[in-house]
């Protein structure tokens, strides 16, 4: 028993040394991205919008009534529950 709880603890500390490592390693990503919140956005949105424009209005269609789709199966499901629920 003795033996799993140290490798238990071994494991623990090279998970801890590891996650230390990785925040450090990060620190000059998040500064570098705070520097440039607004230009990463407009970017982020530029590229997006230019997907969207891209995709043909048939993708558009399909997305559309999948999503729809899936609302309504949704609402059936709440819906039939609660009649079980008023039932019982």
């Amino acid at each position: 028993m003795n033996a799993i709880r140290e490798r238990v603890a071994r494991a623990t500390a090279r998970t801890k040394t590891a996650e230390e490592t990785l925040l450090g390693s990060l620190q000059p990503w998040r500064a570098r991205v705070s520097e440039h919140r607004t230009a990463l956005t407009m970017a982020g949105g530029f590229a997006a919008g230019f997907a969207a424009a891209s995709v043909p209005a048939r993708w558009w269609g399909r997305l559309g009534r999948a999503a729809l789709r899936s609302v309504v199966g949704a609402m059936r499901s709440v819906q039939t529950n609660s009649a079980r629920a008023k039932a019982d």
